[in-house]
């Protein structure tokens, strides 16, 4: 697919150095990326030379790339309590908007100030006319797991159950305890949405734990593309390769990541013997995503409404793990 799309990047040294390439190779023109320091600056664009080629600008300020570089489309994949400032900033430029998971998140914040700072956001995106996609990726794999699961099981009947399990093992430090939450939930929620549509978790059905290096939740949901229960668990690991295993219906298959022939990054599902492989989740995303706002349409998975959500149920999951005043 080819459409051009000038692109930014805010922060491009960790996730957004994959959102970079995957727009590269979608046929986008990464014009810019915005980084903390001239030295940070200078070492993410080798980074991005020799990962894909680049030949756009870096810069050390928000405001200057997008009054330069006046890239249609921004990823902000910068620390999540950038989040906010970044995106209303870039939609004031009259950018369009791919935001990395969380929607938004200060850990300095009560989770009454988190909700209202990603309300702000919807808000802005709405008022602008802008396209906006929240990078919690796992809802584009649901073609490729749909082929799995016809294969095997026949028709794809209703969805009644969700269940995933997805570990991390991180380069860098751990996130242990909510760390771990904040930075993981939202992509099985995001399956939650994308298979019963926007709804609500059904009062006294819901459980969560925050431990140490595994969190856990469990609810009802009722949707407007049906109900059903789903439960996940996420973990940090140190050691081995980490599980990504979900499903619907107790059909459960295990993801993995690889670079075909080319050196591009793909996924494979496997259940039992049976496997399908497709594009890299989130190169899908990107790819839909980009071809949306090309053609001036207003399908994007990972919507507003449905980030808004994404949010809402990871603040009101997290709030039955903790205790006394800190729920806020």
């Amino acid at each position: 697919m080819t459409n051009g799309l000038r692109v930014g990047v805010i922060g491009a040294s960790g996730i957004g150095q994959h959102h970079a390439r995957w727009h590269a190779l979608s046929g986008n023109n990464v014009v810019a990326f915005v980084g903390t320091s001239d030295a940070s600056v200078a070492r993410t664009r080798t980074r991005l030379t020799e990962y894909f080629g680049f030949s756009g600008t870096g810069y050390t300020s928000v405001s200057e790339m997008l009054d330069q570089a006046r890239p249609e489309v921004v990823v902000v994949s910068s620390p999540y309590s950038a989040h906010k400032s970044h995106a209303l900033e870039a939609l004031s430029a009259g950018a369009h908007l791919l935001c990395e998971k969380p929607l938004v998140w200060d850990e300095h914040h009560s989770l009454n100030r988190i909700l209202n700072d990603g309300r702000d956001v919807v808000k802005a995106v709405k008022s602008y006319g802008h396209l906006f996609c929240m990078t919690a990726q796992y809802p584009a794999c649901l073609p490729m797991y749909r082929t799995l699961y016809e294969r095997v099981r026949g028709s794809f009947d209703a969805v009644e159950s969700i269940h995933m399990e997805m570990e991390v093992r991180r380069r860098g430090d751990r996130k242990l305890y909510e760390a771990n939450w904040i930075d993981v939930a939202s992509h099985p929620l995001s399956l939650v949405i994308a298979l019963f549509g926007q709804g609500r978790i059904v009062p006294d059905t819901a459980h969560c734990t925050v431990e140490e290096a595994e969190c856990k939740a469990s609810f009802a949901y009722e949707g407007e593309l049906g109900s059903g229960h789903t439960s996940f668990t996420i973990r940090d690991i140190v050691d081995g390769a980490p599980m990504r295993r979900f499903g619907v219906n107790d059909f459960l298959v295990d993801w993995d990541g690889f670079a075909d022939e080319d050196g591009i990054y793909r996924a494979s599902l496997s259940h039992g013997d049976q496997t399908v492989s497709g594009d890299d989740f989130l190169h899908t995303l990107i790819q839909s995503f980009s071809a949306s706002v090309a053609e001036g349409r207003t399908d994007v998975a990972a919507g507003p409404d449905a980030a808004l959500l994404n949010l809402e149920m990871q603040v009101e999951l997290l709030r039955l793990a903790r205790t006394g005043a800190d729920a806020a």
